[in-house]
């Protein structure tokens, strides 16, 4: 499994490069993004910063057409 790494600041960044950072998932980090909201509009963001990565991953896909269903209506 792949992992997106998002967060403010250098934390991320940081976090990752640290000892206590699981070396498990260090190899698994497709990307490593800057967000500016926390929760789920952070959420959001980081898959929306890191949509082309994911390519046509099934969760992205189904983003985009909830995003398409908001929009019509």
């Amino acid at each position: 499994m792949n992992h997106i790494l998002a967060g403010c600041a250098d934390f991320k960044t940081e976090l990752s490069q640290s000892n206590m950072f699981d070396p498990r998932l260090r190899g698994n980090i497709l990307n490593v993004v800057d967000v500016s909201y926390g929760g789920e509009n952070g959420f959001n963001e980081a898959i929306k910063l890191s949509a082309e990565i994911l390519g046509d991953n099934k969760f992205t896909q189904e983003k985009r057409l909830i995003g398409k269903y908001f929009e019509e209506i």
